[in-house]
């Protein structure tokens, strides 16, 4: 059941950033990732 806890905390912190703020962590993640490789 934590793991039901989980799922709608996320949901509405993706729907809030649907905009350019939301493409910023995920080229920080990438380019984190690519240098690590």
């Amino acid at each position: 059941m934590e793991e039901e806890d989980e799922c709608p905390e996320l949901v509405p912190i993706k729907e809030k950033s649907t905009g350019p703020t939301a493409q910023i962590p995920v080229t920080i993640i990438t380019g984190y990732l690519g240098q690590h490789r």
